[in-house]
This record gives structure tokens, C-alpha cells and sequence, in this order.
């Protein structure tokens, strides 16, 4: 990632790039979450929190799901970075659980929350999974593999 139009050498550094270009990076690309989830979550970072917002949507028509599947967890991961100590920290997780109902039925929008680091992060960067389950328990069967496990950037800021 440039951060300058003529770099001079040893002065580059990820932290003075714009780190927004890495929303949409796709982790898996047998299987890009836009493919699998047909919706667009707002995310904004203030002083206090970081937020990720969900508007109302139907399972059946916002989400293209294997056969057999009855249940999802949406999974919202928030890492910190810190480029000079060469570490990152996950932030904070959160499960958002859906059991795929019959046509019509839909998912009230929601906003996750998460309160704003303390820690002086160079970067933060908000990710979103899709698990894929065939019901909710113990004894559920995960769908997902290399071909099926829809992973994304959904959010990024340069936070110092």
C-alpha cells in the first residue's frame, strides 16, 4: 500500500496509508461474502465506540445458503494492530445467531457495539464470517470449508 506518490526507501510503513482500501478484502476467493450475503453492513468508529449496523433483511433473500442449512452465525471480529511491535490483538467478537426460517420472516435491523480501544492501536480492522450450521446445539454439523466460508473486511481505520 503506497503512502506516498515517491516513496523513499525505509520511510514507507503501513501505518501512514490509508487502511480503508482493505474493506472488501476477501479472505477466501473460492467465495467472496457479497456472493453469500446480499447486504451491506454500516460500520462507524467515534471517540467513545465502533459500531456495525444491520438494516432489516430476509434470511431467504439476502443470503444464498447451502442446502440443509438452518442456521448462521454471523461473526464481527474487531482486531487492533500495532505495526511496530510486529502484534495485533483481537478486540472484541461478537455472534449475531439466525435460524433460517420460512419465506417472510425477517431479521429486525440491529447495531452491534463495541466500546472504543484504550490501547494506541496504529490500525483497526472490522471482519465478518458467515458459519454455516445444519441447527442450533451441540451437535450441529458446520458446513463450512475452503469452498465455503465467506470472510471479509467490512471495516478499517487508521486509529492513532
Amino acid at each position: 500500500m503506497r503512502t506516498t506518490a515517491r516513496p523513499t526507501l525505509g520511510y514507507n510503513n503501513i501505518e501512514k496509508g490509508n487502511i480503508s482500501r482493505l474493506v472488501g478484502f476477501q479472505f477466501n476467493e473460492n467465495c467472496h461474502l457479497h456472493d453469500y450475503f446480499h447486504l451491506d453492513p454500516i460500520v462507524n468508529l467515534n471517540d467513545k465506540e465502533l459500531y456495525v449496523h444491520f438494516p432489516e433483511f430476509y434470511p431467504t433473500e439476502h443470503l444464498l445458503l447451502p442446502k440443509n442449512c438452518r442456521h448462521i452465525l454471523i461473526q464481527i471480529e474487531v482486531f487492533g494492530f500495532l505495526f511496530r511491535r510486529r502484534s495485533y490483538f483481537r478486540h472484541g467478537i461478537h455472534e449475531i445467531e439466525i435460524d433460517i426460517p420460512r419465506e417472510g420472516i425477517t431479521v429486525e435491523e440491529q447495531t452491534v457495539v463495541f466500546d472504543a480501544p484504550s490501547e494506541p492501536y496504529d490500525t483497526l480492522l472490522v471482519a465478518l464470517t458467515i458459519l454455516y450450521l445444519d441447527g442450533n446445539g451441540p451437535r450441529s454439523f458446520l458446513y463450512n470449508n475452503k469452498n465455503l466460508h465467506p470472510a471479509a473486511i467490512i471495516g478499517g481505520f487508521n486509529y492513532k
